[in-house]
Formats: structure tokens, C-alpha cells, sequence
């Protein structure tokens, strides 16, 4: 349901990086996205997928850079 979604642990990071978050709850859903790899320029991932990478945001890129210098 997507409310149980919604509250997802998955999505915790998601969140705080403001990342839009696209609900795929029904069941043709799974099919849909496996044949759409791309909507609107931006590519779909499944956020409830162990090891999901994201790209650093520049003040992560920055802060890494502070640890290595330190």
C-alpha cells in the first residue's frame, strides 16, 4: 500500500536529500518500469533494492575531501 511505502526505511535517505520519489504500488507497476528505464531524462532505480548507490551531493564530496585532509 502507499502507506506502508510512504514509511518505508528505504526511503529515509531519499528524503533528506529532497529526492522525488515516484509510488509504484500496483502490480503492473513492476512491469512498467523493467520496459521504461528513463522517464522525463532522469533514470528510474528502485529505491527498496539493497545497495542502492547514489551520487554524492557536493557538500558529501566536500566533507569526504575534509576527512582525508585531516
Amino acid at each position: 500500500s502507499k502507506k506502508a511505502v510512504e514509511n518505508s526505511p528505504f526511503l529515509e535517505k531519499l528524503k533528506r536529500r529532497g529526492l522525488e520519489v515516484l509510488f509504484m504500488v500496483d502490480p503492473i507497476d513492476e512491469y512498467a518500469v523493467q520496459q521504461l528505464k528513463e522517464y522525463d531524462g532522469k533514470k528510474l532505480v528502485c529505491a527498496t533494492k539493497e545497495g542502492l548507490k547514489l551520487d554524492e551531493t557536493e557538500e558529501e564530496k566536500k566533507a569526504a575531501e575534509e576527512l582525508k585532509a585531516a
